[in-house]
């Protein structure tokens, strides 16, 4: 298992495209990666929705779980 960044919980990669509907959303692509980070407010926290970041890139925000699978 690849050392993972601080605050980095675990990577994911796309098994299909999303496009965000929300600003405080994350878009995608197929086979892109993306680490899982904590909500910065656990109480946002959604069922089935995950925080991230596209990994190369510096965007950030929610997205959800079964766009993905872990890696």
């Amino acid at each position: 298992k690849p050392d993972l960044p601080p605050g980095v919980l675990y990577r994911v990669k796309a098994t299909y495209g999303y496009v965000k509907e929300d600003v405080d959303e994350l878009s995608f692509e197929i086979g892109d990666t993306i680490r899982v980070i904590e909500y910065d407010d656990p109480e946002d926290q959604e069922e089935g929705w995950l925080m991230g970041q596209k990994e190369g890139t510096t965007e950030k925000g929610l997205f959800p779980a079964n766009f993905t699978r872990p890696i």
